[in-house]
């Protein structure tokens, strides 16, 4: 399954003048995309100016990879795996405990947008929160 951050990249790289038919799709492992012409594509959504790497996708990536940075969208930056030091953004890493993590639909993402919030914040700081929350669970 492909998310939206994904079909927005696929899309890029398409615009990039790859076809269909050179791009490959690596499902549930690092690298998200890998072209005919050997390169290597990592998709990243930006939440609240920081983009989260695993620790099972760090294992995974090669120094030549490129990191796709999208928010919302549209597409913010790309970057070497080994220039990811340079990047101006908030670059975490998390090292997972176990294989459990939170994935979300496109259809829970839509029902998401329509909560209405007693504070006015934006998504990205909402989102900012819950993973500050589950941080601070992980850590007790």
């Amino acid at each position: 399954m492909i998310n939206k951050t994904e079909l927005m990249a696929l899309e890029w790289l398409k615009n990039q003048g790859y076809k269909g038919n050179e791009i490959i799709k690596q499902s549930n492992t690092s690298p998200d995309f890998i072209c005919q012409d050997g390169k290597r594509y990592e998709v990243k959504f930006l939440y609240a100016n920081k983009i989260i790497f695993y620790d099972a996708q760090v294992k995974s990536l090669l120094e030549d990879d490129i990191i796709l940075v999208f928010d919302r969208d549209k597409f913010i930056l790309k970057f070497l795996w080994k220039d990811r030091e340079k990047v101006l953004l908030n670059v975490y890493f998390v090292k997972q405990k176990n294989k459990t993590s939170l994935q979300l639909n496109i259809e829970t993402l839509e029902r998401m947008k329509k909560i209405r919030l007693t504070k006015r914040e934006s998504y990205n700081e909402i989102i900012d929160r819950l993973l500050k929350m589950v941080e601070n669970n992980k850590t007790r």
